[in-house]
């Protein structure tokens, strides 16, 4: 990192470390790409195939597994690489297979509710799945990273959970009021677009590039 002028780091938790070795540092938060996550209609075919009442795509760890595992009697479908190892793990046959591309667009628009659990090594950035589902117009319930206010109006833009218990008793309400899945799954859509694209994050870069010069 010292042969680098300055870097960007999207965990401010990350940017006090990296600093403390004597490189310069600041904050800059991941985004999505609005061109390929965006709304996109699905066939009835596509609906029924991707109707979960939970999806959650990604890789597995721990936590994750533990979360999942407390879903039990909703329709979960967990997508990504490397779950084989874990199906031992986990009580309940979830995994339906990996994903990406245009599918990854298609589970999140068919699932009632987009779950994103971050990876420990977040311990207060968001990852890009933060702003991949929102992008998308999906609904997304999320675990809870200090912060998170600065980038979302939770409970109106995204819904944040702060425990195990908690993210039962969200899964069960948000479940059946589709209204209030909707309006804040929009409102959450707009917000990315307006802040949280990679031409926002691009363009703050060569602002500082700028200021520096």
């Amino acid at each position: 990192m010292h042969d680098y002028d300055h870097v960007f780091v999207f965990d401010k938790y990350h940017v006090a470390e990296i600093k403390k070795r004597g490189v310069d540092a600041s904050y800059l938060p991941l985004a999505t790409d609005e061109d390929v996550y965006r709304p996109i209609d699905l066939s009835d075919e596509e609906r029924d195939e991707y109707g979960f009442d939970i999806c959650f795509v990604g890789m597995p760890n721990d936590n994750r597994v533990e979360a999942l595992n407390r879903l039990n009697g909703f329709n979960v479908g967990v997508f990504g690489d490397f779950w084989e190892r874990y199906l031992l793990k986990m009580p309940v046959r979830y995994f339906r297979g990996k994903a990406n591309g245009r599918r990854v667009i298609k589970i999140y628009r068919g699932s009632k509710i987009a779950l994103n659990i971050h990876h420990p090594q977040s311990v207060h950035g968001l990852n890009t799945r933060a702003f991949d589902i929102p992008s998308c117009g999906a609904f997304q319930i999320m675990d809870y990273k200090e912060g998170v206010e600065e980038l979302f109006d939770t409970d109106q833009e995204i819904v944040c959970y702060h425990g195990l218990e908690e993210l039962n008793d969200l899964v069960r309400f948000y479940l059946s009021h589709p209204e209030i899945r909707s309006r804040i799954a929009e409102k959450g859509r707009q917000r990315v677009g307006q802040e949280h694209t990679w031409h926002h994050r691009i363009a703050k870069v060569m602002s500082f590039i700028y200021e520096l010069r």
